[in-house]
């Protein structure tokens, strides 16, 4: 096999990656963002139950993007599995936590019935969403900041050694990324919410939308300037070519938006973020259900295209050792590897999304759940 063919399956690898990551925020993020507005939306027992019923009979088949994309991580890029999972242990505890008390507040909720029971329950709902999303947010920009291991000898063995003096510098770029998240999956599920409920409901819905748009708005804009005043991992040369020298390698400011500097053209990708955002705002005070979630669709693809970008070729950088940083073109698994896993995601892929769709048309509109809309109030001009 010749080396360019090796270049472009290491590149389909990477675009896989990110189409596995697009499905998780896709689907499994407006079941988060509903669970985290679920105290914010729902004022009571009744409003509460009609949000979960919006979701409960979909969420389990949501999260299999999950569950692919962490496959996909270790079949991909073994090292980047490796490494991740012993440098950011406590944060993807936060996440799988967070994810493991959805099914108990799921399952639970409805045992008892006593509103004081399932509002325990609710609380759990929500912090089974907010957990997980600023856990992502806070690994997100961990990515940029780089952990602190080397490599000991030939061999890619990660050794860990102590931050750098600069890592506390990227404590208030990793506060906005994590409360971003936060806002986007929120923005995502209110979006969602357009769908299936009416009344109060639909208008505090429409109304958190439109903030969490502003939101998402402000932060990313805070996002990009921080990130302007940061030390990111500047490559001398080209980076298409493999592997990236010890020599090409070092930190610079503002380094990770060097891609975009250079190819103008790829500022679309940010700009189609923000469009997104701005028009599932609009939307929302339009009162536009499928406008509002293309519109938050689209903030979703355009920010993970974004990240994707600015960290390309890096998978995970090193923050001591740029040149034990791991990238798609040193991390990457065998190409015989690579060939099975395109043939086995040529194959499951296409099921994946089958039986989501046929799940969505044939198991109930959502907010068919066992409490639908009793007791739901409605606006003044629907009196």
């Amino acid at each position: 096999m010749t080396g360019i063919d090796y270049d472009l399956l290491r590149l389909g690898a990477w675009a896989l990656a990110g189409l596995s990551l697009f499905g998780f925020a896709l689907t499994a993020g407006f079941d988060l963002g509903i669970g985290t507005l679920l105290p914010v939306l729902g004022r009571s027992d009744a409003e509460r139950g009609r949000l979960i019923g919006t979701i409960e009979g979909h969420w389990e088949g949501n999260q299999t993007w999950f569950v692919v994309a962490g496959g996909l991580l270790f079949a991909l890029w073994p090292p980047v599995y490796a490494v991740l999972l012993s440098g950011l242990t406590p944060l993807l505890l936060v996440a799988l936590f967070g994810l493991m008390l959805r099914p108990a507040g799921f399952g639970f909720r409805h045992q008892i019935d006593d509103p004081r029971w399932r509002r325990l329950w609710d609380g759990v709902l929500c912090a089974g969403g907010v957990l997980p999303a600023l856990a992502f947010g806070a690994l997100l920009a961990r990515l940029f900041a780089g952990l602190p291991f080397r490599h000991e000898g030939d061999a890619l063995q990660p050794v860990f050694e102590a931050a750098p003096a600069h890592a506390a510098a990227w404590l208030p770029f990793t506060v906005v990324c994590a409360v971003l998240v936060l806002a986007l999956f929120a923005q995502h599920g209110a979006a969602r919410l357009l769908f299936s409920v009416r009344g109060v409901l639909r208008w505090r819905a429409r109304r958190m939308l439109g903030w969490s748009a502003i939101a998402v708005l402000a932060l990313s804009v805070a996002a990009v300037v921080l990130l302007a005043t940061l030390p990111g991992l500047h490559a001398a040369g080209s980076d298409w070519q493999q592997p990236l020298a010890a020599t090409q390698l070092s930190f610079v400011n503002g380094a990770w938006l060097d891609r975009y500097a250079a190819h103008p053209l790829l500022l679309t990708l940010p700009a189609l973020a923000l469009a997104g955002t701005l028009v599932a705002g609009l939307a929302a005070w339009r009162d536009r259900a499928l406008t509002a979630f293309l519109g938050s669709t689209v903030a979703l693809a355009g920010t993970l295209a974004s990240t994707g970008v600015a960290l390309f070729p890096f998978v995970l950088p090193s923050s001591l050792d740029p040149a034990a940083s791991l990238s798609l073109w040193n991390a990457a698994a065998s190409p015989l590897t690579l060939m099975w896993l395109y043939a086995a995601a040529a194959v499951l892929l296409p099921v994946v999304i089958l039986y989501t769709a046929w799940a969505y048309a044939k198991l109930g509109e959502p907010g068919t759940g066992p409490e639908p809309g009793r007791g739901e109030v409605r606006t003044p001009q629907e009196r």
